[in-house]
């Protein structure tokens, strides 16, 4: 059933049904591309760890071009596949928001830049302490840093979604 303006979601708030969503689609995303890339998916996490040197410069310039894109065509993709009601859905009043993107309503520049600093560095924090830290390894092992990082992701996508003021919403980290 597609949310719409006369169709109410199955899930309220929204934020936490994006949110679960996230968690166990990057967290299984993560696992699956660990071999490979280092599960890098997320432009913050490849340019963190090619400034501390886990990632050559070269790779993580071709991580970050390559998930800049992959965002791109995957946004393009969503909003040829889902109906106009879904994508509009979730619009604020200003017309903020479609494709549940960002709407930052009343929020100044300031605030927008510290609230993405602070989830941003959330998950740089989880990841680094869970998923680089080698004597972490022997305590989670390979499998629990993943979903951590997923659930850092997941907490701040909830968390801008259902806690900022009125007039506000969106996946501030997504």
């Amino acid at each position: 059933r597609q949310p719409s303006s006369t169709v109410t979601p199955i899930i309220e708030p929204p934020a936490l049904g994006v949110a679960v969503s996230h968690f166990f689609i990057l967290g299984l995303m993560i696992l699956t591309f660990a071999a490979s890339s280092g599960g890098h998916l997320n432009p913050m996490i490849s340019f963190a760890t090619t400034l501390t040197g886990h990632t050559p410069a070269a790779r993580g310039l071709l991580y970050i071009g390559a998930q800049m894109l992959g965002a791109v065509i995957g946004a393009q993709i969503m909003k040829d596949a889902l109906p106009d009601d879904t994508i509009n859905w979730t619009k604020n009043s200003r017309g903020q928001g479609a494709l549940a993107g960002c709407a930052v309503g009343d929020l100044s520049g300031k605030q927008q830049f510290l609230l993405e600093f602070g989830f941003g560095m959330f998950v740089i924090l989880v990841a680094y302490g869970t998923a680089f830290d080698v004597r972490q390894g022997k305590i989670f092992g390979p499998i629990l840093a993943p979903i951590f990082v997923a659930a850092a992701i997941a907490t701040g996508i909830y968390s801008s979604g259902t806690l900022l003021p009125s007039g506000n919403s969106g996946a501030v980290m997504n």
